[in-house]
């Protein structure tokens, strides 16, 4: 009888075990893993300082902006802002916005008529916007955005020196070209801006004006005033409201190309053009005019790179007493 109880009592402690062994089916559910896919490109931002922004989306590093660099040639237009450059070893991507000079009646106008016969001219669209894509010879290769009728941003993609025409055609068709146009982001404000650009200068100056780089100085003269909002660090501006709403002279001492590299971009330009040689007060400067009556003249400075001056809504002779007072340092 002693056995008989022992044994019941340990096969009631074993059913009592069982039963605290908790759920029969046990839920094995995990929690469910977020995953964050991987950024597919670095993602630049630049805006006009007002309602016009671009997002530049480039390869996962490799490119470094440079908000200094701002040397890029963006194009003969009223730079609003140079925002930088994204750089690397092999090509540089500035970026700036500007407005059109009144003498055009729009964008399409100005790229059209300035651009139309490059070695590369594109129109397209990203979403609704407008864009170009134009180079010419051995110069740098621009996407044009156009935001309205006179507002655009200007996206230079620039080779290191020596680059040929050939070297941009492999550029436009490679990978990066494609990686930055098709994954350009545009943003604009809602209202269209009159093209203003020829209003009265904010703060003129009547002495000397010597450019950035220090190769260049000028004294306004003739009626022609110094145009602070009009000029930037590798430019300078100068009006003359006496000779049109939109008569102006600008000086350019960029330093970015040799002197018969800038006269070959300008006669690929307008290849129905010749140049002719002009002396104007101490300076000897190569002439070219533009088809749409735009006269630029190129000169040498020290370093053996050109400088040059756009005579804009005006002739020469009119531009004159402002140019004999240029001096290249």
């Amino acid at each position: 009888m002693k056995k008989l109880l022992a044994i019941l009592m340990a096969l009631a402690m074993l059913l009592s075990f069982a039963a605290c062994g908790g759920n029969e089916n046990p839920d094995t559910t995990q929690p469910t893993e977020t995953t964050t896919e991987a950024p597919k490109f670095d993602e630049t931002v630049v805006t006009d300082g007002k309602t016009n922004k671009l997002t530049i989306r480039t390869p996962i590093g490799e490119f470094t902006f440079n908000e200094a660099n701002t040397e890029g040639n963006f194009l003969a237009q009223t730079n609003i802002v140079k925002c930088g450059t994204l750089e690397n070893a092999e090509v540089n991507i500035g970026v700036a916005f500007a407005v059109t000079h009144a003498a055009y009646d729009s964008v399409h106008d100005y790229v059209t008529k300035s651009f139309k016969n490059n070695t590369i001219f594109e129109e397209g669209k990203i979403g609704e916007f407008t864009t170009y894509i134009r180079q010419n010879g051995p110069s740098a290769m621009q996407i044009i955005v156009c935001f309205n009728n006179f507002e655009f941003a200007m996206i230079e993609f620039k080779l290191p020196a020596g680059a040929k025409r050939d070297d941009y055609a492999a550029l436009r068709a490679g990978e990066l070209f494609k990686t930055v146009y098709e994954n350009l982001t545009i943003e604009a404000g809602a209202a269209e801006v009159e093209n203003t650009d020829a209003g009265e200068p904010e703060a003129p100056a009547n002495g000397p004006v010597t450019t950035d780089k220090g190769f260049v100085t000028v004294t306004p003269a003739g009626g022609f005033i110094y145009d602070e909002a009009q000029s930037d660090k590798s430019s300078l501006a100068f009006t003359n409201t006496s000779l049109g709403a939109n008569a102006a002279v600008y000086v350019y001492d960029e330093q970015s190309m040799e002197y018969e590299v800038q006269k070959r971009q300008f006669g690929y330009a307008y290849p129905n053009k010749e140049y002719s040689s002009v002396t104007i007060g101490a300076n000897t400067f190569d002439a070219i005019e533009s088809n749409t009556g735009v006269t630029y003249l190129v000169a040498k400075t020290s370093t053996g790179n050109a400088m040059y001056v756009m005579v804009w809504s005006c002739s020469v002779a009119d531009a004159t007493p402002l140019i004999e007072t240029i001096v290249i340092n």
